[in-house]
């Protein structure tokens, strides 16, 4: 089942054993989930697919519109061709791209462009984790980066609980974050460079 935002935001509390936002506030805690979507992004990203079209006399496409672009990883033209088209590229700069193809594409002509993107959480109906089996990892990262990120912050202060508590903290943050870490290397798949035709 697919948890929304707030569910995921009182997991991370529970875990934490802050469901009073005693130590961590939602504020905070929303940084932290912020960062956190692009880092588990960079181990393993939301996959998808845009539609860009040639302007007129120009082998550039303009992908300024392709929203939260980690890297490219297919392109194709011609599209929906059997077999696919696919075509190396080159960048030009932040926004455009040049298909590496003999010719000119015609004005208004498409391109697929398949690329990885950071994952999306937000309110109740945006949540790409799920979708690679995520939530859990995002859960633990987010809580060892909270626990990692907050031990200094209690450096020459009097904690409740006992003289190790900021010891704890940090260990905690610590042996949690080795161990999301490895789990997320070992969902990462490996990315290749190909060399495509031009005709």
């Amino acid at each position: 089942m697919t948890r929304t935002y707030a569910q995921i935001l009182d997991a991370i509390e529970q875990k934490l054993q802050d469901t009073s936002n005693a130590t961590w506030g939602t504020a905070e805690l929303d940084q932290y989930m912020t960062a956190g979507l692009a880092e588990i992004s960079q181990y393993v990203p939301y996959k998808d697919k845009a539609t860009v079209t040639f302007a007129s006399d120009t082998k550039e496409l303009d992908i300024s519109g392709v929203s939260n672009l980690i890297r490219i990883r297919e392109l194709e033209y011609k599209v929906d061709q059997d077999p696919r088209q696919l075509r190396g590229f080159e960048w030009i700069d932040s926004e455009t791209i040049r298909v590496a193809v003999e010719g000119t594409p015609a004005s208004g002509e498409s391109a697929y462009v398949y690329y990885d993107k950071l994952h999306a959480l937000s309110g109740t109906v945006s949540n790409t984790l799920v979708t690679h089996g995520l939530e859990d990892d995002y859960i633990d990262l987010v809580t060892a980066r909270a626990l990692i990120d907050k031990a200094p912050k209690h450096y020459n202060v009097v904690n409740v609980g006992s003289a190790k508590a900021l010891e704890n903290l940090l260990v905690t943050g610590q042996r949690e974050l080795v161990d999301v870490l490895f789990r997320l290397r070992c969902k990462r798949k490996p990315h290749t460079t190909r060399w495509y035709p031009t005709k």
